[in-house]
């Protein structure tokens, strides 16, 4: 028999599902007690969210503050129209060992942006460098030195049409200048970065002009990654959602307006389905990118 839970109300049988949240702005509890209970009680579960509510997942270190569904059989989470509002330090969804799981009718998005964008102000190519200041409404970036981090890349867009140059480079370092704007570096030491020398990073900033724009990822800490007995990795810090070991996984009418990483990433696994999965700018605003990496990476997958 199927059991459906209803997130803050109760199943069908009448048990009452308690609802425990962490705070009132973390709903991460209560969706990660109906699931794992779905799940205790055998094959076939649904936890459905509450239709037009907004759910928020706060920061936490544990398995990358993700909400894990592992060993189920028969699952389906259904959204119901809800959205999922998340903290950039988690990623939103972890299958794993698991088979026959089905997510749909879900909104995803991240809540601050794991980016801030921005205008360029002025550029010199020969020496791998531009000066930038964040657009109103969007966070100053981390001053730091980034070195050949993957949290380091740095999107373009034209400002005449908001559409990415589809070229991207990893900075070594950002600092602050006394006008308040920010200075990127992209060089390394030996004139060597992630995917570009020093000729291609040159050949980049040339085609650029000031006005044009760049997103720029937050790096934001990684939380703990959580293995099974065999040191295999169940949840990792590369996708909003990731399926690991598992087997017919279905991706149904979910929409991902952001991610601090890439999308929906498989490994180990076989029958991913994605259907009507978007990843896309959110409507109604002024952002220039979605998410920060690959929208769907497969591996080992069959």
């Amino acid at each position: 028999m199927k059991r459906f839970f209803f997130l803050s109300i109760f199943f069908v049988d009448l048990i009452v599902f308690p609802v425990d949240r962490i705070a009132a702005s973390d709903d991460f509890s209560a969706i990660q007690g109906a699931i794992t209970e779905s799940i205790q009680n055998g094959p076939g579960g649904i936890v459905t969210l509450e239709a037009g509510k907004i759910y928020r997942l706060g920061s936490r270190p544990e398995a990358n503050g993700t909400i894990t569904i592992i060993d189920a059989d028969g699952l389906t989470l259904d959204g119901n129209g809800a959205v999922l509002l998340v903290h950039p330090t988690c990623m939103v969804f972890g299958i794993a060992k698991s088979r026959n799981v089905t997510i749909k009718n879900l909104v995803i998005d991240y809540d601050p942006l794991p980016y801030t964008q921005a205008v360029i102000q002025s550029i010199a190519p020969e020496s791998g460098t531009l000066t930038f200041s964040p657009m109103s409404g969007y966070a100053d970036p981390v001053v730091a030195e980034y070195g050949n981090s993957p949290r380091s890349d740095v999107m373009f867009y034209h400002s005449d049409t908001r559409k990415m140059t589809h070229t991207f480079l990893r900075m070594r370092a950002i600092s602050q200048n006394d006008d308040g704007t920010f200075s990127l570096l992209f060089l390394g030491e030996s004139g060597q970065m992630y995917h570009a020398d020093s000729a291609h990073i040159t050949r980049v900033l040339a085609s650029l002009k000031p006005g044009d724009f760049i997103t720029v990822k937050l790096p934001f800490p990684s939380g703990e990654i959580l293995h099974d007995t065999d040191g295999r990795f169940l949840t990792a810090p590369s996708g909003a959602i990731r399926a690991a070991f598992s087997k017919d996984v279905r991706m149904e009418n979910v929409t991902l307006f952001s991610s601090p990483g890439q999308g929906f990433v498989a490994t180990g696994s076989e029958g991913m389905v994605l259907d009507r999965f978007r990843i896309m700018r959110k409507p109604g605003t002024d952002r220039l990118a979605s998410i920060c990496s690959d929208g769907a990476h497969f591996k080992s997958v069959t």
